[in-house]
Order: C-alpha cells, then structure tokens, then sequence
C-alpha cells in the first residue's frame, strides 16, 4: 500500500500499472537500483535477465516485455545479453538463461545449507565455469534421487479445485526455496488441460546458514497454478493467488513473501494448516 513517508518510495510495479506477473520481475527491479547507484553496476544487467526468465515472464512467442525487455536492451547493448531463439547471458563464458537458472536453483537451494548460495554468487560475479556447474550438477542428482523417491509414492490431497502436498522429511537438508521447485515440476507432469491451484508445504528449518538457530515452527507454504487454469486467471474468470493468498494467510496469522498471480509463496504457523486450507479452498470456489 502507499505510504506518505517522504523517505520511502514505492516501487511495487501494481502502483504504476505495470504487471508484476509478467512484465516486472524483482530481478529487473534490483538491476535497475543497481544502475541507480553508479555506471560501475553495469554488469549485474544480466542478473535482472535472468531472474525474469526465471520467472518464466515471457509472452506468447517466447520473450521479455515492459521492464523487463528495457533490463534485457540494457544489457544486450553492453554485450551481457543476447536472444538466439533463446535468452543467452554472458557470465564468463555464454550461458542459455534456462541452463544458468537450474545451476543456480540447485547451488541455491539444494546446496543451501553446504554454502551453496554464497557459491552460486561466486560464480556469478567472477565467471560460472566448470567448477560451478559440476557442483551443481552434484546437488541436482543428489535432490533428483530424493524427489524420485518421493514422487514414486505419494499422492496429492484434493479438495474442490487445490490439490495440496507436504514434503517429507527426506527434504530436511535442502532449502525451503525447494518446495517450489517441486511444485514447478508436479505442474510440469499434470494434466494440460486441467483447472487446479497446487499448493506444496514444506517444514520451515531452524537453521539459517551463517545466521543462527530460530524456532519459526511455521510451514512454508508455494503455489502454483496449472497452465489451463493460468489462462482462466489472466481472462479474469477465476480468481487469481494474489487476490485469495493475503486474505487467507492473514486469517491464520500466516505471513506472505511473494505473490503474483499464478506463483505466490506465504509461511503459516504449525497447526494453522487445515485452517488456511479451508479458507483457501473456500475462497477459490466457482
């Protein structure tokens, strides 16, 4: 919401009419503060590129838009970025985007808690060669292994239009940013034409690399929706996860951290689970 404070400026994208789902990532956003700080942030263009493809924000034939296409231009026009069919980003050597965002979801996520993070920036800044990819490549088929044996054998609850999972044990030692990832791929494998919001829970861990132990004892909660579902919710005929996540989250005491309109993220106290759901399923109704 605005704010009359002069010493903050409001940056959220639905303020000025620019789609956030689509048009603005917080990549792009980040880039564009960078440039804002001085001309010597030039490089980091290629980082506001990648988190927009990350953020599949791409339109019908397979490009970047609004702000995100002027963080792309800005970065192609200093040779960091270029569109082959694909998005190409130069971090040392030339990298699809695509390749580049799973390397850095594996060191970030599945490595989070063995400096994997750190690691991933390393590379970022300096070059990702050989040493970065074979490190992520060596947590993807770490996690690959786990995820294979989870999915062999669970089923998703149901309930009207959400299907909902909870991640076992087995994914303790990677980060909660993981619970999306296989929310992204349940979605890959689903019925295209299928109309159904999907919901992941994921225990929050105590422990913060190089911060400390917190006892959050609250789910981290992704959400996704299939892509039949995606369109309904773009022609405005089914109700989109920023207009439902908030409003429920908030009835629980739940606490949101990102949310767009077909991918949102929110954490809910333990015990509150049932209860978010009802209000979920509710709210979502046709």
């Amino acid at each position: 919401s605005a704010c009359d404070d002069s010493n903050l400026c409001l940056v959220n994208p639905r303020e000025f009419e620019i789609d956030g789902s689509s048009e603005c990532s917080a990549s792009s956003v980040c880039a564009l503060f960078a440039q804002s700080l001085g001309s010597h942030n030039a490089d980091l263009l290629c980082f506001g590129v990648l988190g927009a493809v990350g953020d599949t924000h791409f339109d019908s034939s397979g490009e970047l838009t609004g702000v995100n296409d002027l963080v792309f231009q800005q970065a192609k026009s200093r040779n960091l970025a270029a569109f082959e069919d694909e998005y190409l980003l130069k971090v040392g050597e030339q990298i699809p985007a695509l390749q580049l965002k799973r390397y850095v979801d594996a060191l970030g996520s599945f490595g989070y808690f063995n400096g994997g993070p750190d690691f991933a920036i390393k590379g970022l800044l300096e070059g990702f060669d050989e040493r970065y990819i074979a490190k992520a490549d060596e947590y993807t088929e770490t996690f690959e292994s786990i995820l294979n044996h989870y999915l062999s054998h669970f089923e998703l609850d149901t309930a009207g239009d959400c299907h909902w999972f909870y991640l076992d044990d087995t994914f303790a030692p990677f980060g909660v940013k993981t619970v999306g990832l296989v929310a992204e791929q349940i979605i890959e494998a689903s019925d295209p034409a299928s109309e159904k919001y999907l919901i992941g829970f994921q225990d929050l861990p105590s422990k913060i690399p190089g911060t400390g132990f917190f006892e959050f004892k609250e789910w981290k909660l992704s959400f996704r929706v299939t892509p039949a579902l995606e369109e309904k919710v773009r022609d405005g005929a089914r109700r989109s996860l920023v207009e439902v996540v908030p409003n429920c989250a908030e009835k629980v005491g739940g606490f949101v951290d990102a949310c767009h309109d077909h991918a949102a993220a929110c954490t809910v106290p333990h015990g509150k689970e049932d209860e978010f759901l009802k209000h979920f399923v509710s709210e979502v109704r046709i």
